[in-house]
């Protein structure tokens, strides 16, 4: 329980970010299809985090 309360407030924040800034928001749901293809339902691999890592360089 030590840790919920920062990881809460850091979550909070992050939406509270993305929300108030539209650019992000869309660079942000951009990257997610590139890499997730538009399947919510797929598990998330290792191999997708890599490739979202990539595309931040």
């Amino acid at each position: 329980m030590a840790g919920t309360d920062t990881t809460v407030n850091t979550f909070c924040f992050v939406l509270y970010y993305i929300s108030h800034n539209p650019k992000v928001k869309k660079k942000l749901l951009e990257e997610i299809k590139s890499v997730f293809n538009d399947d919510p339902n797929r598990q998330i691999t290792i191999d997708d985090l890599e490739k979202l890592k990539k595309h931040r360089e």
